[in-house]
């Protein structure tokens, strides 16, 4: 079967998938509970997040991971504490309450992560086993500039699994343009029951050196996707509406 047809028909295996939910285990949920305690913790990761890094961590026992967006350390201190002894970690975070919370929460692991306090600086390695994205989008407490994670994506040579928590709808377009350019993906949605943009999306990457199969992969999961872009468009419209009627 030539490489095409197999694209294809996975393609349309994956057409049949739903999206998918974790139920958070007892170690998960003590995890949320000792984070969830701390002052400004309002928009730390949710428990499917947590539970489905776990999982990743079991499975797939990344040893090189970057994060965008440190906060508290949640999935900082879970990502250093669950993966492999060898494994280490380059966290994005620039405000200063919460470098400093970094630097506290993480006082075991000071050998086994690097903390970027500029999101216009670029990583310090080419090639991760897991990305986390839950921050640097530039708006106000999030840290970072709009276009950072297309900058920090399009850097690196490869990367096998990337997670988003939350929507983040932008931020999920501009990656899957970025990996256009290298790599071949596919979209994995997780949620709580009827709460969709409390889980997060999970993108398992191939590198592939064939033009027409990116664009072909990348055409297939802009369809796929095309509600949470429209949706998107249509909430930034009726912003500025609203502000050019307060005018």
């Amino acid at each position: 079967m030539s490489a095409p047809s197999k694209l294809l028909l996975m393609l349309l295996k994956i057409m049949l998938l739903k999206e998918n939910s974790v139920i958070p285990t007892q170690l998960a949920q003590d995890i949320y509970h000792n984070f969830r305690e701390q002052n400004k913790s309002e928009h730390i990761a949710g428990l499917t997040t947590i539970q489905l890094l776990l999982n990743i961590c079991q499975a797939q026992k990344p040893i090189n991971i970057l994060e965008l967006g440190g906060g508290l350390g949640t999935l900082t201190k879970l990502l250093l504490a669950y993966s492999p002894t060898e494994a280490t970690l380059d966290t994005y975070e620039d405000n200063l309450y919460f470098q400093q919370k970094l630097r506290e929460n993480l006082q075991n692991y000071q050998s086994k992560y690097t903390l970027i306090t500029d999101y216009r600086i670029l990583p310090p390695k080419r090639s991760y086993d897991l990305v986390i994205v839950d921050g640097g989008n530039g708006k106000t407490g999030d840290g970072g500039y709009p276009d950072a994670v297309w900058f920090i994506i399009s850097y690196l040579q490869s990367v096998k699994i990337i997670y988003i928590e939350g929507y983040r709808c932008l931020q999920r377009l501009l990656i899957r343009k970025a990996l256009r350019r290298r790599f071949i993906y596919r979209l994995q949605a997780y949620a709580p029951a009827g709460e969709k943009k409390a889980g997060g999306l999970k993108i398992e990457c191939r590198l592939c050196h064939s033009p027409f199969i990116r664009w072909i992969n990348f055409l297939f999961w802009e369809i796929m996707e095309w509600t949470s872009v429209e949706n998107f468009i249509k909430y930034r419209v009726n912003r500025l509406v609203k502000k050019f009627k307060h005018v």
